[in-house]
């Protein structure tokens, strides 16, 4: 019956494409209408005719390789080492065929994905996303830069392109396309350890999949919400759904269904049918499945007391563990030096494309810059002028001050005189080996501080100073030798005079003699 179905669709198809005129042959345009829904006919037609196609034009020649390259790609065959999709592509793309580049395009980035080359997969897919206005196609589009997306750990990325496909399956009404995008964000999220959210789009994939009334795609949906189940401890809840999928799964789904099983019977404790589904895996044809079948039968043995049977699946796993780095590290090889070789591609593109933009951008941003610092400038130099007659006013203020209260100075220092401290000083500057300590530089302080309230406060006010330095304007105001001073905190000469020739450029930001620092520090004496 399925026969005679794809035999009249087949006749339907000749006799519509032999209505018009067009310059590619019949066949070969039924060949390319059949490529989607039956690409094993496609390709039996394709290769009937292939003997044909030396005679034929270019154009004719590079949409039959195009459609030959669909239909395999269709039918599940290698396309891996097939480039002739590059000849495909630089033809469609120097002619201008904006129809047959958009399909070139999109085999370009199949072809990339196959090899490993996510990067330019990605971009040739996005290319192919922004050309096409089939919303089927954008949709399934999507979904393959979700599935590299996911393949290089980028799950949020993934996530954005699952949904951009949810959407568009959902404009075309494409129950499949659907659940296929549900499907895809919830493992997303399963892999982000989100389980709740994972489950949430499982649960909204099953009425798709019920719609459908597919066996296969329900199991699909079961075995993501029983693996879920089972990892937030909800075993139980998980059990009827991992029996519909055991019973029902395509082959290709199988080994994935028994992982999930043997995970849900271990938090079961049921170790018969864990074994079982072990077992099953252990003699799966894939590395990875048969790998964890091995990592897992090792646990089971263990946790049974069998260890020669540990043993013996302990060397099986690391035998097969090793195999599988070694070709991951060609792999990876292979994919730094497609990575490496695209960013040079990409640093040219850029180049080229930048450079009009950049000249543009210097010229505005000279014009600019030069308007900034002609205007900063003339700013600076206003304000530096300000700023130099501030301090010109603040040390002309200073000097006629001490001039004017010369005085009451004099009182002043009479009464420092009298201080127990001011004597204890003057007393140890006799001696070479006396030193100030530090409770009579605070007594000193306090003594000052009596006789002149707020005189520190009114010292850091005309500049900053530290401990030290007010050490050493206290000892001048006492107006005690440059030579006593150096002995009192223990200090040189050239020290003390450097001290004070900075904190003169401190205050008046001009450079000055350290004997008039002498004297603006007299002037606080009143």
């Amino acid at each position: 019956m399925k026969n005679l179905v794809r035999l009249l669709s087949l006749g339907i198809l000749i006799l519509v494409c032999s209505c018009g005129k067009t310059e590619y042959p019949q066949q070969l345009l039924v060949a390319d209408s059949l490529a989607n829904v039956s690409p094993d006919s496609s390709l039996a037609i394709l290769q009937a005719m292939s003997h044909k196609m030396q005679q034929e034009d270019e154009t004719v020649r590079k949409f039959y390789q195009l459609t030959l390259y669909k239909a395999k790609d269709k039918a599940y065959q290698p396309i891996k080492n097939d480039s002739s999709i590059f000849s495909v592509y630089s033809y469609y793309k120097d002619k201008g065929d904006e129809q047959h580049l958009e399909s070139a395009q999109y085999y370009m980035g199949r072809y990339y994905a196959e090899n490993g080359d996510a990067p330019r997969a990605l971009d040739f897919f996005r290319q192919a996303y922004d050309a096409t206005e089939s919303a089927r196609q954008k949709a399934i589009i999507a979904s393959q830069m979700g599935e590299l997306a996911t393949c290089q750990k980028l799950n949020e990325l993934a996530k954005k392109y699952y949904r951009d496909g949810l959407l568009w399956a959902t404009r075309c009404n494409d129950a499949l396309r659907v659940t296929y995008a549900y499907l895809n964000i919830a493992f997303t999220y399963g892999v982000d350890n989100q389980r709740d959210s994972a489950l949430s789009f499982y649960f909204k994939a099953l009425p798709y999949a019920q719609e459908l009334k597919c066996s296969q795609i329900i199991s699909k949906v079961y075995t993501g919400i029983a693996s879920n189940y089972t990892k937030t401890g909800r075993a139980k809840k998980a059990l009827p759904y991992i029996q519909y999928a055991l019973k029902y799964a395509m082959p290709s789904d199988y080994s994935a269904v028994l992982v999930v099983a043997s995970e849900l019977y271990e938090s079961l404790g049921n170790s018969e049918q864990e074994f079982r589904c072990l077992q099953e895996l252990e003699k799966n044809e894939i590395d990875n499945t048969r790998l964890f079948g091995y990592r897992s039968l090792l646990n089971w043995h263990l946790r049974n007391g069998n260890i020669d049977r540990a043993l013996e699946y302990s060397r099986k796993y690391f035998l097969l563990n090793d195999t599988i780095e070694i070709h991951l590290d060609t792999s990876s090889v292979a994919r730094a030096q497609a990575l490496y070789d695209y960013n040079l591609r990409e640093k040219e593109n850029q180049k080229l494309t930048m450079k009009m933009e950049r000249d543009d951008f210097y010229i505005l941003l000279i014009c600019f810059v030069g308007f900034v610092l002609i205007s900063v400038s003339l700013c600076f130099t206003f304000i530096n002028m300000q700023r130099a007659k501030l301090y010109k006013d603040k040390l002309y203020y200073y000097l006629d001050r001490m001039e004017a209260y010369m005085p009451k100075r004099i009182q002043c220092m009479e009464k420092l005189r009298q201080e127990k401290i001011y004597k204890c000083i003057s007393k140890g500057i006799g001696t070479s080996d006396f030193k100030m300590r530090e409770e009579e530089w605070a007594e000193l302080s306090e003594a000052i501080e009596r006789i002149l309230p707020n005189h520190k406060c009114r010292l850091e006010r005309l500049c900053r100073i530290n401990e030290q330095e007010y050490h050493l304007c206290m000892l001048l105001m006492l107006d005690i030798s440059l030579k006593d001073i150096a002995n009192l905190t223990n200090h040189s000469l050239s020290s003390i005079s450097v001290n004070r020739r900075r904190l003169y450029k401190r205050a008046f930001h001009k450079e000055g003699n350290p004997a008039e620092w002498d004297k603006i520090i007299q002037s606080f004496s009143f």
